[in-house]
């Protein structure tokens, strides 16, 4: 017996000798870099609203610590809420243990990435398409310690995308969202937006728009939305930081007055949020919303 005791008593004291970070996962993120993550992730810093979305999505929201400026601040009450382009010292301040960002942050902050990780792992995850969606929850899940939840959260997103599609089969009118009104963009064949379309009985009508590699949107323009028109059953535009000015301002355009949808009074307004950001936590709402606006047009 006594054997025994001093057996155990040495194995709880190797485990205490171990380092405090023995335990470790690496990601590749969308830059090609290997991010390696010691230990508990028990404070993030997220500079992207989806991946702020997807965290919580995945049960981890109470160790979000600092959001972006396209945040809602209500969404995680407590965590900072940061600049567009804040500085080092500043997301240091909230002793991360983990800092997640998309590659435009990177591109309008150069240094920021390498200033940082000498002191605390950096995650580039790029919004992703339907396509990409695995790719990218089961590696955010991986970096916080949430796989499982992440495998779960993937099963069901693809569930309901399924059991919408089946729903809407059959009843489907062409649809166009605008995502700019100025340049009268659109979204890119394949992108987040354009598969809730589909599911939701809203196909994108227009094809062949010439798209820029890696872009969620699409050049349409004026011309093209008009010779359009006849495909066009129902026309979206989205609200938001990409569109500010939203419907008010392409119903103000008499140049699309004479569009079919135009005249039948079947132009709705949409949140860019709900419709164009690739977040879990949104997924059932922009299913919803889309599928109600596809049930009320004319």
């Amino acid at each position: 017996m006594h054997k025994r005791r001093l057996v155990i008593l040495l194995a709880v004291l190797l485990l205490a000798a171990l380092p405090r970070f023995s335990w470790a996962v690496t990601v590749m993120d969308d830059l090609g870099r290997r991010v390696t993550v010691k230990g508990q992730v028990r404070r993030i810093v997220s500079l992207y609203p989806a991946h702020t979305e997807n965290l919580v999505a995945l049960g981890v929201r109470d160790r979000i610590v600092g959001i972006s400026q396209g945040d809602d601040p209500d969404l995680v009450k407590g965590a900072r809420q940061l600049p567009l382009r804040p500085s080092p010292e500043t997301i240091l301040s909230l002793k991360p243990d983990l800092v997640v960002m998309r590659s435009l942050q990177s591109s309008m902050q150069p240094q920021l990435i390498s200033q940082l990780e000498g002191f605390v792992p950096v995650a580039v995850l790029d919004p992703p398409s339907f396509d990409g969606l695995e790719s990218y929850v089961l590696r955010l899940g991986t970096l916080v310690g949430r796989r499982k939840e992440a495998q779960a959260k993937l099963k069901w997103a693809l569930g309901i995308l399924e059991e919408s599609r089946r729903r809407n089969r059959g009843r489907s009118l062409g649809a166009v969202l605008i995502v700019n009104n100025r340049d009268v963009t659109t979204c890119s064949p394949g992108t987040w937006p354009s598969r809730l379309m589909e599911a939701s009985g809203l196909p994108p009508a227009v094809q062949g728009v010439p798209t820029s590699e890696g872009s969620a949107v699409a050049r349409l323009g004026a011309e093209g939305l008009l010779a359009a028109s006849p495909k066009i059953k129902v026309i979206l535009v989205q609200r938001g930081p990409m569109n500010p000015g939203g419907l008010e301002d392409f119903l103000r355009d008499q140049r699309f007055a004479p569009m079919e949808a135009v005249r039948r009074g079947s132009v709705f307004q949409v949140d860019e949020r709900d419709v164009s950001r690739p977040s879990l936590m949104r997924l059932q709402r922009g299913l919803n919303l889309l599928s109600s606006i596809r049930e009320g047009a004319k």
